[in-house]
């Protein structure tokens, strides 16, 4: 499965430093024709090349917070790494509470959902034979697909 890069690149202000090749962990990023080329394939959305890159050559492209007032009813799932990150409860109620401010109709935290998961998943897997992976961030999975294919 190919999914569309969020990485654009505006070749006005690329300084050709080639900090965001150097920094890419898929080697999705090469220069060809004195500009930058994103492979698609390769690509991970990772961000690491965009924080590399200090004269804005590489964006990300997509939906800004600004774009919610398009919808409806607006969602926002919460993954459990963000609440992990709070020091108390306190404080990830104070975290759902500021995202509510800003214009979500209903803040969902899918920490309890994800530790269900992957209590499920851990169970089949102990049932199968060989070694399973998995991850909840499609980073991590996407990585696991280009650089361990065999997995």
């Amino acid at each position: 499965m190919t999914l569309k890069t969020t990485v654009t690149y505006t070749l006005s202000r690329c300084v050709k430093c080639l900090r965001c090749i150097q920094s890419c962990p898929t080697s999705a990023l090469s220069m060809q024709n004195n500009r930058i080329r994103i492979d698609q394939n390769l690509c991970l959305n990772c961000g690491q090349c965009i924080r590399t890159c200090q004269s804005k050559g590489l964006s990300a492209q997509g939906s800004t917070l600004a774009d919610i007032t398009n919808y409806d009813v607006t969602v926002c799932l919460v993954p459990s790494a963000f609440t992990t990150r709070c020091s108390s409860g306190f404080e990830a109620r104070q975290m759902f509470y500021a995202l509510k401010k800003i214009g979500f109709d209903e803040v969902v935290d899918l920490s309890p959902y994800e530790g269900r998961i992957h209590d499920e998943f851990v169970t089949a897997a102990s049932t199968e034979l060989g070694t399973s992976i998995t991850s909840f961030c499609p980073v991590i999975n996407r990585l696991i697909q280009l650089q361990y294919p065999i997995l």
